[in-house]
């Protein structure tokens, strides 16, 4: 199969998953380009874009598809993992888009960075790679974890893990790698800053609520290590594209024939009309308002 042309992803908040499948597509196919639409339809033939940039029809072996689009076709370049049936890895571990593309294309990467390399050493790297990059992306993606939360299963990539592989001052330049990180860790540092000082913000509203459900009119990233102690199950809060995320925050999962469902089927398998997306999961679902998010949290809570 031909380079891709295109690269076609979800539009709204990109997510580590998505954003590092396309910088792994980057790596191998340098001219790519990247349109970012929830607006396309898949066909027998392609995909066909209908509105926005990249309008119109691309025929398979033009195009990958990452994080969109629910189908896991590799043979085709469509790396979605939400639906029913996503593969995972031989531990059980789930795959997010991220990992489904090094999984079909990673081998090929690195051969492209060292072509001299046995294939011995092209499948540890391989493994090594996975293990400590992209499953703790996956985790991550799948469960709704992040470092901000307590008792994870997921393993960071370190500033120093990312250093040592750098050799700053031996492979590359030094004052680069500093620049690099430096621009890193001055987001880094102010999304502590501010996941701290709105995560006691929140925990005062928990508290004041006294109530499993918790709806709030902004987006809190540290909102479960700070609902810990408060009576709140489930947060419901906006997300950038005008919709209302219900996230579990603890001891709790929304229920099995919802998940993997979107639109209609979530609203007839839910009873709920708004119903957009449950999160195959379980950790996440979504609606068009507040009130229809709050009605899928309350139904979940009855339900289990």
């Amino acid at each position: 199969m031909k380079a891709p042309d295109i690269f076609l992803t979800h539009s709204g908040t990109g997510h580590a998953d998505d954003l590092l499948a396309f910088s792994l597509a980057r790596l191998l196919w340098p001219d790519i380009r990247l349109i970012r639409t929830r607006d396309f339809r898949i066909t027998d033939e392609g995909i066909d874009v209908l509105a926005g940039e990249g309008k119109g029809m691309h025929r398979d072996g033009t195009f990958v598809v990452a994080d969109v689009g629910g189908i896991y076709a590799p043979e085709r370049r469509i790396y979605d993992h939400h639906q029913p049936g996503s593969p995972v890895r031989p531990d059980g571990h789930p795959y997010s888009a991220a990992g489904l593309f090094f999984k079909h294309h990673g081998r090929d990467i690195l051969r492209n960075l060292n072509a001299d390399a046995s294939d011995e050493v092209i499948n540890d790297a391989f493994r090594d790679i996975d293990e400590a990059i992209l499953l703790p992306v996956d985790l991550s993606d799948n469960t709704g974890c992040s470092f901000y939360e307590p008792d994870t299963d997921v393993k960071g990539f370190m500033f120093s893990d990312y250093i040592a592989l750098a050799r700053p001052g031996l492979i590359a330049d030094f004052e680069e790698t500093a620049m690099g990180c430096a621009a890193i860790l001055r987001i880094g540092m102010q999304q502590y800053l501010d996941a701290n000082y709105r995560g006691r913000q929140l925990k005062k509203l928990g508290e004041r609520c006294g109530e499993e459900v918790l709806a709030v009119d902004a987006f809190y990233p540290s909102a479960r290590r700070y609902l810990e102690t408060t009576p709140v199950r489930i947060l419901v809060h906006p997300n950038p594209e005008g919709r209302w995320n219900a996230r579990w925050v603890k001891d709790g999962l929304f229920p099995h024939a919802w998940r993997g469902r979107i639109d209609g089927e979530l609203e007839k398998a839910s009873g709920i009309s708004g119903a957009v997306f449950c999160h195959r999961s379980g950790h996440l679902a979504v609606a068009k308002s507040r009130d229809e998010a709050v009605l899928l949290a309350e139904l979940a809570l009855r339900s289990g």
